[in-house]
């Protein structure tokens, strides 16, 4: 037997020994297997590039195959295909959200949480893109990607704020605030609280994109902190303050106009809360200070413009001239006198301010009675007219008006309220102001605070005197007559 496996054994190297040296000393038969070698293997390429174009071709701006968004097949869907399957999950994610005995049912718009559809369905149909193509087009290889959703933090903290009102206390953030008496701001201090966190929810959300569903979710309180602490805001006080004792003046010819005081400058501040460094950012508003140069130091100088004041009717056609209007001077270059202003005081420098003075015209503002029914009430001689564009349709000057220590105000105004009857109360309980007149007929508001025409049974004998807490006193005809001819929303010029 061992002769035999020898034998054979023997017999297989001669055969091998005597093909090698068949196909050594034959250099065509070498060429000849090469040539098949590489045939078949650009065969096998020109197969496998064919494969890959009829796929490319196919799946060009589709998703791959085997791709699923948020758990949903959609392989071989178009990008519209693919962005309907989205937006149906999205509005598919119902949120019950508990605490304790309290549900809250809601959608994700009204937490402020939209679908970012556009970057989703790039996103999907790009799933395989990265990868080599044997494992893009393989249906083997499952690729999966989730709605991509974005996040207003603040709009959804302040929707959870809302509904769980009853159990939460949101932080209370340290203020700085400008006390007039003392000349000075203060820290009022801030308190921490406690929250449903949006930034929880947030990722409560984000954890359940692999299957969008109806969702309950337990909402526990986090305890939260102000964004700023009291010891920052104790610095942002204290940097402030070193600031109000500053003298900024402005001169114009060598004379001393104007000089801005701490309530001015204490005027100029805001504080913003920085979440990052969880200090306040310390601004100077030009806007302020704008208004500041407008209404306090530009009326201050001696020839300020006067602006115009005209009632006028719907057409534009003047029923009365409220005010004369006057030229005069005002400060120029403004945003140059806004940057010197703020730059004194975030330097903590006194200024002395040339003011360029240029000549202004005034403006007209005009004051619009829309149906031409109007009420004017002449202070000087207690006289209500009711007029109907520039046509007097009747007045009485048998009238009352507010005391020295309680005037009438004046000004265009609007009719906001008619009562035919009501108990009129006003000062403060307890003290010798306080009044309580039940019955007051024909009473017609027209000014913040509450001044009106109204019936004064007490006015006989009174007329044309100052008696009154600032509304207008009148007889009881008389103030029917008003409350006849006016509607809410009726013009009411008051003036001396």
């Amino acid at each position: 037997m061992k002769n035999i496996s020898n034998n054979i054994r023997e017999g297989f190297h001669h055969r091998l020994n005597k093909a090698k040296s068949f196909y050594v000393e034959n250099p065509h038969a070498q060429a000849k297997h090469r040539a098949i070698f590489y045939g078949v293997l650009l065969g096998l390429l020109l197969l496998v590039l064919t494969v890959a174009g009829l796929y490319m071709v196919t799946y060009g701006d589709k998703a791959s195959p085997a791709t699923y968004l948020s758990g949903q097949d959609v392989s071989g869907k178009m990008r519209a295909e693919v962005k309907g399957v989205a937006s149906n999950l999205y509005d598919k994610i119902n949120l019950n959200l508990t605490n304790g005995e309290m549900v809250v049912n809601t959608k994700l718009a009204d937490l402020g949480v939209t679908l970012d559809v556009d970057k989703t369905v790039d996103t999907t149909i790009d799933a395989g893109a990265s990868r080599n193509i044997f494992v893009r087009f393989n249906p083997f290889v499952r690729k999966d990607t989730n709605l991509i959703l974005s996040y207003d933090i603040d709009l959804m903290q302040a929707y959870l704020n809302e509904k769980f009102y009853e159990i939460t206390t949101p932080p209370a953030e340290p203020i700085v605030a400008y006390d007039d008496a003392n000349m000075a701001f203060k820290v009022v201090p801030g308190a921490p609280g406690k929250i449903v966190s949006a930034e929880k929810l947030r990722d409560m959300i984000e954890e359940t994109l692999g299957e969008p569903r109806a969702l309950s979710l337990k909402m526990d309180l986090s305890n939260v902190e102000p964004i700023v602490t009291d010891a920052h805001a104790e610095l942002a006080r204290d940097y402030i303050n070193q600031r109000l004792g500053l003298r900024i003046n402005m001169y114009h010819a060598g004379r001393l106009m104007y000089f801005i005081d701490p309530p001015d400058i204490a005027s100029f501040v805001n504080f913003t809360p920085n979440v990052e460094t969880h200090k306040f950012d310390i601004a100077y508003s030009d806007e302020i200070i704008k208004t500041f140069i407008d209404k306090k130091l530009a009326p201050s100088l001696t020839s300020a413009p006067v602006n115009e004041r005209l009632l006028v009717n719907n057409s534009g056609e003047t029923l009365m001239v409220l005010n004369q209007g006057r030229n005069g001077l005002a400060p120029g270059n403004i945003d140059g006198l806004v940057s010197q202003i703020s730059g004194a005081v975030a330097n903590n420098q006194g200024l002395d301010i040339n003011l360029d003075l240029t000549e202004k015209k005034f403006e007209t503002e005009k004051i619009v009675t829309e149906d031409n029914r109007w009420v004017e009430y002449n202070l000087a001689n207690f006289t209500v007219t009711l007029w109907d564009g520039t046509t007097p349709i009747w007045s009485t000057s048998a009238t009352a008006h507010g005391k020295p220590s309680s005037p009438t105000i004046t000004g265009a105004f609007r009719v906001f309220q008619k009562l035919s009857v009501q108990t009129m109360t006003g000062g403060t309980a307890g003290a010798d102001d306080f009044y309580s007149i039940p019955g007051v007929r024909w009473v017609t508001y027209w000014g913040p605070g509450g001044y009106a025409f109204h019936t004064a049974s007490w006015l006989g004998g009174q007329e044309g005197t100052r008696i009154s807490h600032g509304c207008v006193n009148m007889h009881e005809g008389d103030a029917k007559m008003v409350f006849d001819y006016v509607d809410v929303g009726t013009r009411v010029v008051v003036h001396w």
